[in-house]
């Protein structure tokens, strides 16, 4: 089983056109994330060092025309255009975004219709015509069919852009995100399973154990439009109400969508099996800093992947659950003017062991407590 670590970065500045390398300034910081259903971004910032020739590098540099690299221990794990370029008296900075930001910035040409056809063909025809038709941005697709259907058309005469035409499936039948060059797409970015078990050493910062007692109801109650409405259980005759433990608890869900009595009652259903019992869950800090020894791999940090959670010692309320990652961001450097040494490593101690590694989690499913 692997683990986190603590990883060293290193940065390249590409021509995308002729895929030449152009510049590796000495790096003072440098910032990269993952995201779910939008490009990501990443941000380093150069030291100008008295004596040196940094321009000479960085000022051939364009946006568009040249992508950022960003290396963990020698594994690419981010790429994509140059976004924005600054510089002050002491440093320089550039910022960029990854691959799936040519979307925003290609227009669909021609005119095509696509009816009931799965959400991930649609998607992978959209980049095909986005990406690939003309000057060709390069992505390796990993796509997995959904099993659904979904229409789309788009029609040059309305100047649309490939990012404006996934707007109803990019988060809706499809999740995309990008890893390096690779872009992994599908009915969820990973395959289905728990990629790590994870537990309280794992996670720097303080972590709550939560029963939250305001989504309980031991009777679940449906009003649909219409005046159609259904409780579940269904109320007895003369037996008494609620649960035997918690008692009457009773709640109510509006729920428009419902046309018939039947499917009220299916709403009503399914509400109390949801809500029956208080849930028992973990709350992490906003932004979740993960130790150096956390069983997990930057390349399992995926969004969409799924983690366990799993805090037991030193707890009344001992509670496992799964939490889905929806993004991820590291970060290494202060940003000082010692920057790096001139074989490339961070030139103090501290700014070598300052890498951080943040994701923001989400409940995936009940937790056990």
């Amino acid at each position: 089983m692997g683990v986190l670590g603590c990883g060293t970065h290193t940065v390249r500045i590409i021509d995308r056109v002729t895929g030449r390398h152009v510049a590796s300034p000495p790096l003072a910081r440098v910032q990269w994330s993952r995201r779910r259903d939008q490009w990501s971004t990443a941000s380093v910032q150069f030291v100008k060092r008295p004596g040196t020739d940094c321009c000479g590098e960085i000022s051939v540099v364009r946006t568009w025309r040249h992508e950022l690299e960003v290396s963990r221990d020698g594994v690419v794990v981010w790429v994509g255009p140059i976004q924005r370029i600054s510089e002050n008296r002491t440093r320089i900075q550039i910022d960029a975004a990854d691959r799936l930001v040519w979307l925003s910035r290609r227009v669909l040409r021609g005119t095509r219709t696509m009816t009931d056809i799965d959400p991930t063909r649609i998607f992978a025809a959209v980049l095909a015509e986005a990406l690939g038709r003309y000057d060709t941005i390069p992505v390796r697709p990993a796509l997995v069919d959904c099993g659904t259907a979904t229409s789309l058309s788009w029609d040059f005469a309305n100047r649309t852009t490939a990012w404006e035409a996934l707007r109803d499936i990019l988060g809706v039948h499809v999740d995309a995100t990008m890893v390096a060059d690779i872009l992994y797409a599908g009915p969820t970015t990973v395959p289905a399973g728990v990629v790590a078990t994870l537990s309280e050493p794992d996670i720097v910062g303080d972590v709550d154990v939560i029963e939250d007692g305001d989504t309980v109801a031991t009777i679940a109650h449906v009003r649909a439009a219409g005046g159609l409405a259904a409780t579940f259980p269904p109320e007895p005759a003369t037996a008494p109400l609620g649960d035997d433990w918690w008692g009457v608890i009773d709640g109510i869900v509006d729920r428009s969508t419902a046309a018939s009595a039947a499917e009220a009652l299916a709403g009503a259903r399914s509400a109390w099996r949801n809500r029956r019992h208080p849930p028992l869950f973990v709350s992490l800090p906003s932004s979740a800093r993960l130790a150096p020894t956390a069983p997990i791999t930057v390349a399992q940090l995926i969004p969409g992947a799924q983690v366990t959670l799993s805090f037991k010692k030193n707890r009344c309320r001992p509670v496992t659950g799964r939490y889905e990652i929806v993004d991820m961001a590291v970060s290494q450097g202060s940003g000082s003017g010692a920057a790096r040494t001139a074989d490339g490593q961070f030139a103090t101690t501290g700014d070598a062991a300052a890498e951080n590694v943040v994701v923001s989690l989400a409940p995936a499913g009940a937790s056990d407590g």
